[in-house]
Order: structure tokens, then C-alpha cells, then sequence
């Protein structure tokens, strides 16, 4: 959108159904300072026929250092984050996205499920 950029990575298996969606909102008008920036740590995940919301663990760990970060420099470091986020919002995320499909099918076909597997959540975490 003009007022936002939705960066999404994640994908979905048709071999058992699995799906892991991490959103990351970036602002791309005003100070770039939303919400999202300090509570991002949520993914969509599940199976295609039943998705829901989960913790995404590594957004747990940034949105910890966000806060802390913040507490540490009295906020200064979200206002920066948000001027960041909002002068790289505006670059051409198809071009990002056709970049990362070519890697994905230059990759040995066996490193590709590897890669998958980081995004699913441990047994503990998908109840």
C-alpha cells in the first residue's frame, strides 16, 4: 500500500499440508513508528486447512531486543528503527522477492528442506 510495506516470507507444503507466514509491516510515511514495531512476534502457521496464529520464536528474540533497546535509549532507538524502516520500505520488494526465488532454485535441491524445517515450530509450540 502507499502507507505501508508488507514484507511476507514463509511458504506451504503440499506434501503435508504444513504453512508458516511471518509478516513484517514496514511504515512507509510519517516517522515509521507503529506497533508493529514492538510487538511483531506473531506468524501464522498450522496446515492449510486449519491456519492460526502462533509465536514465531525469532520474533520473540527481536521484539525482547527491541524493548530493551528502547528502555536503554529512552525510545531513541524505536524513532530511529521507524526512520529506517521507512526510507527501506520504499524499495522494490518485487525485485527483493525475484532475487530470493532465483537462490531458492539455484540451491541443491536437498538444502531446501533444511531451510524449511527452521520455520517449523517444535512440537511444544504448535498446540
Amino acid at each position: 500500500t502507499q502507507d505501508v510495506t508488507y514484507l511476507i516470507r514463509g511458504g506451504f507444503s503440499l506434501k503435508d499440508e504444513s504453512l508458516v507466514f511471518l509478516i513484517n509491516p514496514k511504515a512507509r510515511k510519517g516517522f515509521g513508528v507503529s506497533a508493529a514495531n514492538l510487538t511483531n512476534f506473531y506468524r501464522i502457521g498450522g496446515n492449510l486447512l486449519k491456519p492460526k496464529i502462533q509465536a514465531d520464536p525469532g520474533g520473540v528474540l527481536k521484539t525482547g531486543v527491541t524493548w530493551g533497546l528502547a528502555a536503554a535509549t529512552a525510545g531513541l532507538s524505536i524513532l530511529a528503527q521507524g526512520l529506517f524502516d521507512k526510507f527501506t520500505g520504499s524499495q522494490d520488494v518485487c525485485a527483493l522477492a525475484e532475487s530470493s526465488q532465483e537462490r531458492l532454485l539455484a540451491a541443491k535441491p536437498n538444502t531446501v528442506p533444511k531451510a524449511w524445517r527452521r520455520f517449523q515450530p517444535t512440537p511444544d509450540a504448535s498446540n
